[in-house]
């Protein structure tokens, strides 16, 4: 007689292993029932509790979780129902399986309304009671994997930080997935690539960052294609980069808002063929969870970002009214320009045409006081190319641009990786950078 009606809710395709940490409670009078389902869940690495009467049990349950609770009805004094009616009063998160030599369809059905997960009649074939427990102790890891993902979207809600969302993320991931390596990644499109927000762990032969090409790699792929990549052997595909020793499987799906990637979220295992349909279910939800999060702190850092360039610009007004010492002017406007936008150092060049020089006017940061009145040709450099084509440039990788002037860094004893410049422009003529 089956009383797992509800049971249908679970993944017809999931697989059967559990975690190592379950703990069983058997519940009878008969020392050779404790022995055979210890020998029963001694593949599923379960610790087994015997328990030879109601009071016993009660106890345990009083002072100890279980996983699952085989509880034989007729035992001597009171009888199973009663510690079911204890579980089903406590509401204990507890799998109950009902073992008799005496059933019947009033007692199945007592048991039913108080909650027990089977109902095996005695005498029973072990292979079929050690089924039910493994799917018993699946359901409880279904429900704890449940719980997780509800309390990480309740823990993400109000979070208005995106690395407190990755680092949320990762532990929710860590809590219902079995894997070695978890990573969090982001999509930048100004850049074409794809950076590692965070993760486990981080190898320092591992990139940290990615061209964002269909070829090159299974999270960038995810990020090209905006869809789930699930890789049972990461040997067979000629995409996959590897990151650590002995990862046999690889699962990346996208994190997407508005039909737009912003990141992926890839988990990898040395097992192969680790993540079944359930699991590549609950990490699509994560995903879920962490774009919305992601996506909501980032309009905030983008309104508190705006918030403070307009009271940077409302500061620099007050200093253009208040000084008319160009050196005071422009030596405050750089501090609140390098404070506004988290520089190392900012520096502004004044063009001297009838020697077509650039003079550094006025530096703050980090050596500026080896830059302020050092002199450099106005036809060289990320500066010199502003001066001549009257546009701002950004550039992410100073040392490999060959426009960058590195006598600068000679002065300062510094290596310069990033680099903005902008042209100061007068009416029609410039006149810095």
């Amino acid at each position: 007689m089956n009383l797992r009606g509800g049971d249908a809710a679970l993944d017809p395709n999931r697989s059967t292993r559990v975690s190592g940490l379950e703990k069983i409670l058997v519940v009878d009078d008969d020392a050779e029932i404790h022995n055979l389902i210890r020998h029963l869940v001694a593949s599923l690495g379960c610790s087994i509790t015997p328990a030879r009467n109601a009071h016993e049990a009660i106890e345990w349950l009083k002072r100890d979780h279980f996983d699952v609770v085989i509880l034989d009805l007729m035992l001597p004094g009171p009888n199973g129902m009663e510690v079911l009616h204890y579980i089903y009063e406590q509401e204990l998160p507890v799998e109950v399986i009902l073992l008799t030599a005496y059933a019947s369809l009033e007692s199945a059905a007592e048991a039913m309304r108080l909650g027990a997960y089977d109902y095996i009649p005695k005498p029973f074939d072990p292979s079929a009671l050690q089924l039910v427990i493994a799917r018993a102790l699946e359901k409880q890891q279904w429900k704890a994997r449940l719980a997780a993902v509800y309390e990480l979207g309740q823990q993400i809600g109000l979070t208005l930080e995106v690395s407190q969302v990755a680092e949320a993320v990762l532990n929710a991931t860590a809590q219902v997935l079995d894997c070695e390596v978890r990573h969090l990644w982001m999509v930048d499109e100004d850049r074409k690539k794809i950076y590692r927000l965070a993760g486990e762990p981080s190898p320092e032969a591992m990139p940290s960052s990615f061209p964002l090409c269909e070829g090159k790699g299974i999270v960038a792929a995810v990020a090209h294609s905006g869809s789930m990549i699930y890789l049972p052997d990461v040997r067979k595909d000629p995409r996959y980069i590897p990151s650590i020793e002995g990862i046999r499987s690889e699962l990346a799906v996208p994190l997407q808002v508005g039909g737009r990637v912003i990141g992926v979220l890839n988990v990898e295992s040395r097992q192969r063929d680790a993540f079944g349909p359930g699991d590549r279910r609950l990490l699509s939800v994560l995903a879920s969870h962490a774009a919305v999060a992601i996506e909501r702190a980032r309009l905030y850092e983008e309104t508190r970002q705006r918030a403070e360039e307009l009271k940077a610009l409302n500061e620099i007004a007050q200093v253009l009214t208040s000084s008319l010492d160009l050196q005071e002017v422009l030596t405050r406007i750089l501090a609140e320009t390098r404070k506004l936008l988290g520089a190392e150092a900012a520096s502004v060049l004044l063009r001297e045409p009838a020697e077509n020089l650039l003079t550094f006017a006025a530096s703050v940061g980090t050596a500026s006081e080896h830059l302020v009145g050092k002199q450099m040709p106005a036809d060289v450099g990320v500066a010199g190319w502003v001066l001549q084509e009257r546009k701002p440039l950004l550039v992410y990788n100073a040392q490999s641009d060959p426009r960058f002037y590195d006598r600068i860094d000679d002065l300062t004893g510094l290596t310069t990786r990033a680099l903005l410049a902008v042209p100061l422009i007068y009416r029609t003529y410039a006149v810095s950078s």
